[in-house]
This record gives structure tokens, sequence and C-alpha cells, in this order.
């Protein structure tokens, strides 16, 4: 039985325009892992492009890209 090697990937957040995410210190952060995480904030830290937007994640190797669905985020504060 013969394994195939792993493919090198790259994970990257699109924005509702298309454009790439990118950090926001203190508000959004893209992870090693992948992931998106987002900060808890105050109401004056609230904006809508980070926190009232979508984001689609995208997943690109030799083989080809995929994209998953959108994601509609609706943060507010407490």
């Amino acid at each position: 039985m013969t394994v195939e090697p792993a493919l090198p990937q790259t994970l990257s957040w699109l924005l509702d325009d298309g454009s790439e995410a990118a950090d926001i210190p203190g508000l959004r952060r893209l992870l090693r892992n992948g992931s998106l995480h987002f900060a808890p904030f105050s109401a004056d830290e609230y904006r809508a492009e980070v926190h009232a937007t979508a984001y689609r994640c995208r997943a690109s190797s030799s083989v080809g890209t995929i994209l998953s669905r959108r994601v509609r985020l609706r943060a507010g504060t407490m």
C-alpha cells in the first residue's frame, strides 16, 4: 500500500467583496490553523465591515481550490 504525501494547502478568508480578510488588531485575527478569531469588543469598537458582514473560507492546494458557503456574521454588544 502506498501512502500519498499530504498536499500543501493554504486557507484564507474572503470578505463579501472577494478581497482577503486581514488581521485587525484587537478585533479580527487569522490564526495559524486557518481559523478566524473575533475578539470580544466594546460598543465603541464595533465596526460593521468586521462585525456585520459575510465571510467565505477558501482552501487551495495544487489539486484545486474550493470555497465554503457564505457565513453571515452579525455581532453585537451586551
